[in-house]
């Protein structure tokens, strides 16, 4: 998603909005995704990685590509979707545990 300039204090979070609830088609359901993410990320690692922490490193992925001197507002809108499905991963993982 493009964010037209200027940017408004909840552009972000609209932007963010239209992103979690529109890529279904293209990426499949989040949590399938994310966990997928998580299985792959695990093996590798050689370590168990639960889905919201799939989240917290695709945020972690954002900031890393803003400090990189190149900001771009769409990584926030990106920061915003992720750290909502984060918390949505965490809430359904702490109530199956």
């Amino acid at each position: 998603m493009n964010l037209e300039s200027p940017v408004g204090r909840t552009d972000a979070l609209d932007g963010a909005r239209e992103t979690v609830g529109g890529r279904d088609g293209s990426h499949g359901e989040p949590e399938d995704n994310f966990e997928r993410i998580a299985t792959m990320w695990s093996a590798y690692l050689d370590r168990e990685i639960e889905p919201h922490e799939v989240a917290d490193m695709m945020v972690a992925l954002k900031l890393c590509r803003i400090a990189s001197g190149h900001p771009d507002p769409d990584h926030h809108v990106d920061i915003c979707g992720y750290g909502t499905l984060g918390a949505h991963l965490a809430d359904r993982e702490s109530e199956s545990s």
